[in-house]
C-alpha cells in the first residue's frame, strides 16, 4: 500500500512541475510582448532621431544633447542648385552636442548622369565634412515618381556609385506609398541604407534601416513640428553607436570655434547666381541686422 502511493505522489509532481514552468515561460512571453507593443504602438523606438532643414531654422540641436534623441539627418543640398542655408549651422551644433549626423540631397534627377551631379554637389558641398550615418536621395518629386521603375533603379544605382566612390555611406528616401510602391527594397544596390516614410504608428512592411513615423514631432525649445526617425536596422544602429561622441567642451572665455569651413559653405552659396530669393532676402536682412 506503501508503494501504490508513492506512485501516485510521483505522478503528481509531474504535471505540478509542468504547470511551473509553463507559468514561468507565460510571464515571459507576455514581457516580450508588453516591449514589442509597447514599443510599436506607444512610439517608443529603440533609437530615436529627428530630420531637419531650414524650415526648423531656429532649432537649437544642442539642447538635444543627453535626450532620448540619438541622431539627425541634415538637409544639405537640394538638386544640384541649393544649397540649404540652416545646414552649416546646425552641422556645427549637432558636433559640438555630440549628436551623429547624416544627410540628403531633395532630388529632381530624371536621368542617372543628373543623380550623378546631384550627388557630386552633395560632396561638394560638405567640402570632406563626415557625415557618418548616410547620404541619401530624397526621392518623392512628383516628377521623379512618374517616371518608369527601371529608370528609378538606374538613378538610385548612379547616386549610389557617386557617394560610396567620394567615401560616404548612400542611401535612399521615400515613402512607401509612392516610392516603394515602385520599386523593392529588395533590390537596392549592395550597402544602400533605406529611409521609409511612412507616418503611423505600424512599422513600414518595407524591409529598411530608417524609418520616418511622422512629421508632426516635437522637441525641447522649439515650437514647430519636427520629422521624427527611428533606427530599423542593426546597421543604421551600429553607425549611430560607432559615430556618437562626447559632447565638445566648451570654448574658452574668448574664444571662439573655428567654423569657418561651414560659413565658407554658406558664403559660397550666397555668392552664386542660382540661390533663391527666399535666401537672399534673408542674406540682406543678416547683413543690415
Amino acid at each position: 500500500m506503501y508503494y501504490e502511493w508513492e506512485w501516485l505522489s510521483d505522478l503528481a509532481i509531474i504535471p505540478a512541475f509542468e504547470l511551473f514552468l509553463g507559468g514561468i515561460l507565460a510571464g515571459m512571453c507576455l514581457a516580450l510582448l508588453i516591449v514589442i507593443f509597447g514599443n510599436i504602438i506607444g512610439g517608443k523606438h529603440p533609437m530615436r532621431g529627428i530630420d531637419i532643414s531650414h524650415y526648423q531654422k531656429g532649432l537649437d540641436i544642442e539642447k538635444l544633447a543627453g535626450g532620448d534623441l540619438e541622431f539627425v539627418i541634415l538637409k544639405i543640398t537640394e538638386g544640384t542648385y541649393l544649397q540649404d542655408g540652416a545646414a552649416p549651422d546646425f552641422y556645427m551644433a549637432a558636433k559640438k552636442a555630440g549628436i551623429p549626423v547624416g544627410g540628403y540631397c531633395y532630388s529632381h534627377a530624371l536621368t542617372p548622369e543628373s543623380a550623378r551631379n546631384e550627388a557630386r554637389f552633395i560632396v561638394s558641398t560638405l567640402r570632406g565634412f563626415p557625415a557618418p550615418l548616410g547620404l541619401y536621395l530624397d526621392m518623392e518629386a512628383e516628377e521623379q515618381l512618374a517616371l518608369s521603375s527601371g529608370t528609378l533603379y538606374e538613378i538610385i544605382r548612379a547616386w549610389c556609385e557617386e557617394i560610396r566612390d567620394a567615401g560616404y555611406i548612400p542611401g535612399v528616401y521615400g515613402s512607401e506609398g509612392t516610392l516603394f510602391a515602385k520599386i523593392s527594397a529588395n533590390m537596392l544596390p549592395v550597402g544602400c541604407l533605406v529611409w521609409v516614410a511612412k507616418w503611423s504608428s505600424s512599422a513600414p512592411n518595407t524591409p529598411c534601416d530608417l524609418w520616418q513615423y511622422s512629421d508632426q514631432g516635437s522637441v525641447p525649445g522649439y515650437a514647430g513640428p519636427v520629422d521624427m526617425d527611428a533606427a530599423r536596422s542593426d546597421t543604421f544602429m551600429n553607425l549611430v553607436r560607432g559615430s556618437a561622441q562626447e559632447p565638445e567642451a566648451e570654448e574658452e572665455a574668448g574664444k571662439r570655434p573655428d567654423v569657418s569651413g561651414a560659413f565658407a559653405l554658406l558664403a559660397e552659396y550666397m555668392q552664386t547666381e542660382e540661390f533663391q530669393k527666399g535666401f537672399l532676402a534673408f542674406a540682406k536682412a543678416k547683413e543690415g541686422a
